[in-house]
């Protein structure tokens, strides 16, 4: 399946991390391109926040992504972080199971709002947390 034309990855430096954003549909014909930028980025050892907040649609194809990044990161000790993801990607995340081994670091309201989740939400210990939280509002990524 050929790569929609109209999908977007852009991929910005931000203070010692890389932000990456994926454009609307993220699926079987456009995960390859997420893929490549969030490979580039471990290659190269930056921390990578990955805002999901654009993604209308996600599929197993770009799930599959996101697990195989969270992997990486568990293997190679890759700072890999999702920030802002949209209803789509955490209706996915609920219903395939995957919620554990993603690194999903929720909207601070969000944690505020149901405490219950925060321990599940953000793979690592609390500095990492913290230190991604701080640099989601400090850039106004999340």
């Amino acid at each position: 399946m050929r790569s929609s034309p109209h999908f977007r990855v852009s991929v910005e430096p931000l203070e010692g991390t890389c932000l990456i954003r994926p454009g609307d549909e993220l699926d079987r014909s456009t995960a390859d391109r997420l893929g490549s930028a969030l490979d580039a980025a471990r290659a190269d050892g930056v921390m990578v926040l990955l805002d999901r907040s654009a993604v209308s649609f996600i599929d197993s194809a770009g799930l599959r992504v996101l697990v195989r990044s969270a992997r990486a990161g568990d293997t190679h000790d890759w700072a890999f972080y999702i920030v802002r993801a949209s209803r789509a990607v955490w209706r996915l995340v609920e219903l395939s199971g995957t919620r554990s081994e993603l690194p999903l670091v929720a909207p601070l309201l969000r944690q505020r709002q149901d405490p219950e989740r925060d321990d599940r939400v953000v793979a690592g210990g609390p500095a990492d947390r913290q230190a991604v939280e701080e640099l989601v509002v400090s850039e106004n990524v999340g």
